[in-house]
């Protein structure tokens, strides 16, 4: 007698690996009837991440985006119960197969990083008066020991090439490729402002500054951090211009 689950685990099996044996009991209708659904499956997950990653396959060509979906699919099945978690680290599978042109997986991580913030709960920035309001008596020990709430779902990291100006390059199908390379590395914030997901560029030492932040430190531990890669005075400065950037760009939601 076979189980329910070893049922399903060989009927998984088929679906995944097309050249896997068919159980025993298939007729030659039913590996057929496979063949069909499985077709049917992949073409379902390929356009998922074609409508999440339009501009990355606009990018790199259909045919071409086609090929590393299939690839990424076949690497890593979807394990969850929504279409939405679809393309969860196909920029790194894209880093893999796109090796020798790096700013592919940097634009699947922002299409990728604002598909996810799109879901994103809903949440109220917080303004520069009102941060101005909560902060006029701090001294000292009050701003060491700040702590910011950031957008929900936000996320941050270093990139090598203007993904900016690519972004708005493939606003058009008919693209003409823009000049992409930029002299020092950037930080990419993504997040939701209102109903939109966006992303911003800043300094480099924003993104282990923000990734601190959201983990849990205060403003005096990036003031610290700062310090050790430039001087006291630039550190500060510097912490000043982000904590602007932030507030004036809708990141921060309150004061911890």
């Amino acid at each position: 007698m076979i189980s329910l689950a070893e049922r399903q685990s060989s009927f998984m099996e088929n679906l995944l690996n097309e050249d896997s044996a068919p159980p025993e009991h298939w007729t030659s209708r039913q590996a057929e009837g496979m063949a069909i659904y499985r077709n049917n499956y992949r073409t379902t997950l390929v356009d998922a991440l074609l409508d999440t990653f339009q501009r990355t396959a606009r990018w790199v060509g259909e045919d071409a985006f086609r090929s590393a979906a299939a690839h990424y699919l076949i690497m890593h099945p979807p394990s969850g119960w929504t279409l939405d978690d679809v393309g969860d680290g196909f920029d790194l599978t894209l880093a893999e197969l796109f090796a020798n042109d790096p700013e592919v997986s940097e634009l699947a991580w922002v299409e990728w990083s604002m598909h996810r913030a799109f879901g994103a709960a809903d949440a109220t920035p917080l303004t520069a008066k009102a941060f101005a309001d909560a902060t006029s008596s701090f001294g000292e020990p009050e701003w060491g020991a700040l702590g910011f709430n950031f957008m929900p779902r936000i996320a941050t990291r270093v990139i090598q090439h203007d993904i900016a100006a690519i972004w708005h390059a493939l606003e058009d199908d008919a693209f003409a490729v823009p000049e992409y390379a930029i002299a020092e590395p950037l930080a990419c914030h993504v997040y939701r402002e209102g109903e939109r997901p966006t992303f911003i560029t800043a300094p480099a030492f924003e993104t282990s500054a923000l990734s601190e932040m959201i983990g849990g430190a205060h403003f005096g531990d990036i003031v610290d951090a700062l310090a050790e890669q430039f001087s006291a005075e630039s550190a500060a400065t510097n912490a000043g211009e982000m904590l602007g950037r932030w507030l004036h760009n809708n990141l921060v939601t309150g004061l911890r």
